[in-house]
């Protein structure tokens, strides 16, 4: 329960950091945050964020809607976005929206 607000947390405010930007095909890597599994999911997922809403954030991983990413994941971007990126995951293989901040160039 701990973990989830943390991580809660750590996705609303971001690193700060900029990092490399990434363009279709390039290999990435992503730091621990949340994903979403489509556009509308992904501005559900960010409204329980602002909201510090964990039972909804839990009810969306378990419903396969959103899902934490783990450190040092890796996967290619398909698309980029304004504030996101599709990023086909190599532990799942499905695509995910993720924040462009929790995302940087493999090399």
């Amino acid at each position: 329960m701990m973990f989830v607000a943390m991580l809660l947390m750590i996705s609303c405010f971001g690193s700060g950091t900029k990092k490399d930007v990434a363009n279709n095909g390039d290999r990435v890597i992503i730091s621990e945050c949340f994903a979403a599994s489509s556009d509308d999911a992904y501005r559900e997922m960010h409204r329980y964020c602002r909201n510090k809403d964990e039972y909804n954030m839990k009810l969306m991983i378990a419903m396969g809607t959103a899902r934490i990413v783990s450190e040092r994941t890796t996967g290619t971007v398909i698309k980029s976005h304004f504030a996101s990126y599709e990023v086909r995951t190599d532990d799942d293989l499905n695509i995910w929206l993720v924040d462009k901040e929790f995302v940087s160039k493999k090399r």
